[in-house]
């Protein structure tokens, strides 16, 4: 979910303060807290002009679908298109925020309801959402963890000579 170097951002223009690092499966993300339940963990703050080693594993979780437990037990089901495809159908609006060469089709109104469901999907509970927008986690996830090894800060005086 890296944005860096994006040629329309302004943030040529301002000053970064650093990067949100979301690990996750092709597909299956969604930018919020509390998505551990599809395999994805909380965000890791990189902060600028800071070195940082992470060690990164994974574990494959398999659910069985049931009434009380809904998940989607097709391979190729992508939670991340399930949402934009919810969003575009509520506002009928769709932003590309990663492709340049697409025009965004949305008007001023349909633009405000976006982003007013947007904010309301990042504070509701995964649960309220898949039932809300009908995406479910898939049965089988490939679940992430981190662990920040060191921290360090680096500037031009840094001995980079191994």
């Amino acid at each position: 979910f890296f944005m860096l170097g994006h040629g329309n951002f302004q943030t040529k223009k301002k000053m970064l303060f650093g990067f949100d690092i979301y690990i996750h499966e092709k597909g299956q993300f969604w930018p919020k807290p509390d998505m551990h339940k599809i395999g994805q963990p909380e965000k890791i703050e990189m902060e600028l002009n800071v070195e940082m080693e992470v060690a990164f594993s994974h574990q494959d979780i398999s659910s069985l679908y049931n009434f009380d437990r809904k998940c989607n037990e097709d391979a190729n089901f992508r939670f991340t298109e399930c949402l934009q495809n919810y969003i575009k159908r509520k506002t009928n609006c769709q932003v590309y925020w990663f492709n340049d060469t697409q025009d965004d089709k949305c008007s001023g109104e349909n633009l405000n309801e976006y982003l007013d469901l947007l904010i309301r999907i990042k504070e509701s509970p995964l649960g309220k959402l898949s039932e809300e927008s009908g995406c479910n986690q898939k049965c089988r996830i490939r679940k992430f963890n981190y662990e920040i090894k060191s921290k360090k800060r680096v500037d031009w005086a840094t001995n980079w000579t191994s």
